[in-house]
């Protein structure tokens, strides 16, 4: 399965749950880029990951800085990680992040498989909205 299926696959699961919008390859948090953000009806971050092989999503824990961050509480608000099926083994999943699962089959859903903890509560301040918009401008 390609990555832009998977994309496809996690886009229509975040519409279809409400969330306010979404941006793919961004940089919002200092130090590396998010793959997807998204922003929830609480108006909180949340970051995917998306992984389409094995390989891929070990070496995302080569990032050690992000995860550092991210495991503290002083990143998104929740962090998933997504791929097709039988790409990631759940176990394997760090405690501070969920994994959504794409199926590949016609219409390839989407499902939580695992879900994110919330690594905190805070909202979108004002200067990320201000970021978010101007990344979101800047693709139109």
């Amino acid at each position: 399965m390609t990555s832009q299926k998977v994309y496809r696959a996690v886009e229509k699961r975040l519409q279809l749950m409400g969330y306010k919008f979404h941006v793919r390859n961004c940089y919002l948090f200092d130090g590396w880029e998010s793959d997807i953000l998204a922003v929830d009806h609480e108006e909180k971050i949340v970051e995917i990951e998306v992984k389409v092989s094995r390989s891929d999503f070990i070496a995302d824990f080569n990032k050690d800085e992000k995860h550092r961050i991210i495991a503290n509480g002083n990143g998104p608000s929740r962090f998933y990680y997504a791929a097709p099926e039988g790409v990631v083994n759940p176990d394997d999943v760090p405690n501070y992040a969920g994994l959504l699962v794409v199926q590949d089959r016609i219409g390839g859903g989407c499902y939580e498989f695992k879900r994110a903890p919330t690594l905190h509560n805070d909202i979108v301040r004002g200067d990320e909205w201000k970021k978010l918009a101007q990344l979101l401008y800047a693709r139109l």
